[in-house]
């Protein structure tokens, strides 16, 4: 998701902004940082403003491996934010499960195999 936020990519609407990012903690190669995402969802254009704690493996001044955690947000908070009132809702039920998350989904793919992940 890192990689997915910090560059221009066709398939992911624009703007995304990175406009926090806090290290947590260093051990070794590993690095603990937490980054606030913040960016437009849906026809409505509605913000969407949440943190992402992630964890980097860094070699040779390069990150070779990063995994993102996402238990601070629920799926009902995650809807509630794109989706606003009263549609949050909708977390609860196959609509949200089976077309909104594959189609966010869909597009993570997209990116991950136009940049072979």
């Amino acid at each position: 998701m890192w990689h997915w936020f910090c560059i221009p990519f066709l398939g992911r609407e624009e703007p995304i902004d990175v406009t926090k990012f806090e290290i947590l903690h260093i051990e070794g190669n590993f690095v603990e940082a937490s980054y606030r995402v913040s960016y437009l969802y849906g026809d409505k254009q509605r913000p969407v403003i949440y943190f992402i704690k992630t964890i980097f493996l860094i070699q040779n001044d390069k990150i070779v491996q990063q995994t993102d955690e996402f238990g601070n947000i629920s799926e009902y908070e995650f809807a509630k934010i794109v989706l606003g009132f009263p549609f949050q809702f909708l977390a609860f039920t196959p609509l949200f499960r089976d077309i909104i998350q594959p189609k966010a989904i869909k597009k993570l793919n997209e990116f991950m195999q136009t940049y072979k992940y």
